[in-house]
């Protein structure tokens, strides 16, 4: 094999090394930023959208600072609502939906 050969192939094999490189640092840097959001997640929970909500769910209610199990979730007449039962009452209550009330649970072990 000639010089030029030679070093055609080692600038071949560093430009191989190099893209796998660049690769890797890609991926890296995905896996970092995904963790980071499950992460901010985790420790600082967003607040559910009306669309999230369904029967059956446990959700943090903030402002009451206590969870609960919703029942349902809807519209009427163009208003949002949820319906959960009052465990310490027996009773069905029905609230209107309020942007940025009703969070994951991990929310209330943040008090």
């Amino acid at each position: 094999m000639n010089k030029y050969q030679e070093a055609l192939d080692r600038m071949e094999e560093t430009y191989y090394n190099l893209d796998n490189y660049l690769s890797a640092i890609k991926r890296f840097r995905e896996d970092a930023e995904t963790i980071r959001k499950l992460v901010k997640e985790h420790f600082e929970p967003q607040p559910y959208k009306f669309e999230e909500l369904h029967e059956g769910m446990w959700v943090w209610h903030d402002k009451r600072k206590r969870c609960f199990r919703l029942t349902d979730a809807f519209i009427r007449v163009g208003t949002k609502y949820y319906r959960w039962l009052d465990i310490s009452s027996g009773k069905l209550v029905q609230e209107r939906f309020v942007e940025g009330q009703l969070f994951p649970l991990t929310k209330g072990m943040q008090c």
